[in-house]
């Protein structure tokens, strides 16, 4: 009953949304660094009801745009350390999430 009226309300009917790729991840952040290592952190983001299945950790050397990346770590963890590097060099980092349904 709602106010004056009465009736019986219908059978429920469920609907449920499609998946999408996840939300892009906010810039990997530094959390430790010698002149031959790195270590890069990240945070979970968006899974837009997808899990994510893993991370793609990219990097290219040097100062410029439209350089090409090298990928360093693909896998589910949220962190990663990169030895070997130059001193005195730019590196610049990227990272990607991806689920089922793609990669952002």
């Amino acid at each position: 009953m709602l106010d004056d009226m009465r009736g019986r309300e219908t059978e429920p009917v469920q609907f449920r949304t499609r998946a999408s790729v996840p939300n892009q991840p906010a810039p990997p952040k530094i959390s430790g660094c010698t002149k031959s290592c790195i270590t890069l952190r990240w945070n979970t983001p968006a899974e837009n009801g997808a899990k994510i299945i893993a991370y793609v950790l990219e990097y290219f050397k040097g100062q410029g745009v439209n350089l090409p990346y090298t990928e360093c770590y693909r896998g589910p963890n949220r962190q990663y350390k990169l030895l070997k590097l130059q001193p005195s060099q730019c590196y610049t980092f990227r990272v990607a999430a991806i689920n089922e349904i793609g990669c952002r």
